[in-house]
């Protein structure tokens, strides 16, 4: 695995905490090494190439990349190294402020190369007759403006850090001043800037994974710089194996049930695009995931057992740009839209997995050999809300495939047959109330393609055939869900013409 954009999984650090912070943030830091950790090519300009108090109103100076040029009434100093407990910062160089009440004095650094971050300590001193003399930072980058004050207690000798990084880049120049000094030292040193940030391509809550096989390799890409922040896989994984999967994923974990939203901006024409929720990194962990290729083809893919062949279906459906998977605990619904709005149902799969799950991004290749590209944006992901529904024990799934459920015709005017075929014996468990006929009760739901329960029946245990009226319903694609004590969730759809 490896990244590929000048951003790529860098930023995510600074800027995922569950969603996207909006364009323009840029992120303080208050501990130097935390800061460090989030940047590379950190330059530290310790100012001891000074060697006389240069008085900063009267002339600029260069040290290093940094070109100090001082502002404002009262006095703003670079000055030579002092003696030990003489100063803020004992042998060093350092910059100080100081004047009268109203006073803004300012030290303006300039000159840097186009920077990531900077950072300096920083260290006041109180004032004689009680001012509030707070010192501010204010930096502007590509990722925006930003003004903090430094020493919160002003009348209260304070030393610190400060580093800001811009997650776009784009820092030249930054500024230091104070407000009603009064004859307030405010003193700066070690100087530092980065010119690109950290690689970080495995931080939380998101994740650059390889599925399977990567062929030439998968490159996993962030970019917050746009007017809409994208994701971007590159991948050579050619996922045709029936029993092993073969792609790229940007993922993270959600327990329980969950809704994962996301616009598929782009994708080459040899390659799909979408999202998938897996209950390992194993190239045969069962799974699903609902692709798009910016066709009017929908791809389902769904493995019910680990290492089996998976299933795979075609779905036609106009402008299938927005995609949505949702988990209702062992129920996932695949949906699309063409404007993010108006979502509609694609397919439904019972599928028992694990409480907590690998979800995320997903593409690969349809043709081995040749790379895939694929761009996504909008993601918007809601988790962790409603319990999973948990599967019977181990003794009462033995009789999970005791009866077949069909229904005819499809598509239906009028009536669905809905039939209840025995294929084995019922073993009911601890707990499951039988029916007078000895068997459990049959719980049956109705749903539109929006998931929504429309009409639901109770039949007896020994019921092997139902007819449901459907003249009443608009023309269109509903599912029948089947729940029995003992047995996994059965689904169908049919579709309601007139």
């Amino acid at each position: 695995m490896r990244t590929f954009l000048s951003y790529s999984f860098k930023v995510l650090a600074l800027l995922l905490f569950g969603n996207f912070p909006s364009f323009g943030q840029l992120v303080v830091y208050t501990d130097r090494a935390a800061w460090e950790a989030a940047l590379e090519d950190v330059v530290n300009e310790n100012l001891e190439s000074v060697t006389a108090d240069i008085n900063l109103l009267n002339a600029s100076t260069t040290v290093g990349s940094h070109t100090f040029t001082g502002s404002g009434p009262g006095s703003v100093f670079l000055d030579v190294p002092q003696l030990n407990g003489s100063a803020l910062f004992p042998n060093t160089n350092q910059i100080t402020m100081w004047g009268t009440t109203n006073n803004r004095p300012k030290t303006t650094v300039s000159g840097i190369p186009s920077s990531y971050g900077i950072g300096f300590d920083w260290a006041t001193i109180s004032g004689s007759t009680g001012q509030h003399n707070s010192l501010y930072l204010s930096v502007t980058g590509t990722s925006g403006l930003l003004t903090r004050l430094l020493n919160p207690y002003p009348n209260v000798p304070q030393t610190g850090f400060i580093g800001v990084i811009s997650p776009c880049g784009g820092i030249t120049r930054y500024e230091v001043y104070s407000t009603r000094a009064n004859f307030q030292n405010f003193s700066l040193d070690n100087f530092s800037y980065a010119t690109s940030l950290a690689d970080n391509s495995a931080l939380a809550p998101w994740a650059g994974v390889d599925i399977g096989n990567p062929g030439a390799g998968n490159s996993y890409g962030y970019d917050p710089c746009q007017g809409v922040p994208s994701y971007t896989i590159e991948t050579n994984a050619n996922n045709n194996i029936p029993n092993s999967d073969n792609l790229g994923l940007i993922g993270q974990e959600l327990c329980g049930d969950f809704e994962v939203t996301v616009k598929v901006e782009s994708v080459t024409p040899n390659g799909y695009a979408g999202l998938m929720a897996r209950e390992a990194g194993a190239p045969g962990s069962r799974m699903v995931g609902l692709y798009s290729n910016h066709s009017p083809m929908l791809r389902w893919e769904a493995r019910t057992a680990a290492n089996a062949n998976k299933a795979v279906n075609f779905f036609s459906r106009p402008l299938p740009y927005w995609l949505r998977l949702v988990r209702q605990g062992n129920l996932f619904y695949g949906y699309y839209s063409f404007d993010g709005v108006s979502f509609s149902v694609v397919t439904a799969q019972v599928l028992p997995m694990n409480a907590c799950l690998q979800v995320g991004m997903a593409a690969f290749s349809n043709i081995p050999g040749s790379a895939a590209t694929a761009v996504f944006s909008h993601e918007n992901v809601n988790a962790g809300s409603l319990p999973i529904i948990q599967l019977p024990t181990t003794e009462v799934e033995q009789a999970s495939a005791s009866r077949e459920v069909s229904l005819y015709p499809n598509p239906a005017r009028d009536v669905v047959t809905l039939t209840l075929t025995r294929t084995s014996d019922f073993l009911v468990g601890e707990g499951v109330a039988p029916t007078p006929a000895g068997r459990p009760e049959v719980l049956v739901r109705l749903r539109n393609e929006l998931g929504q329960v429309r009409e639901t029946r109770r039949l007896d245990g020994a019921t092997e055939r139902f007819d449901w009226p459907v003249s009443h319903m608009r023309p269109g694609l509903y599912f029948i869900e089947v729940l029995e004590e003992g047995q996994a969730p059965q689904i169908l759809r049919f579709v309601r013409v007139d």
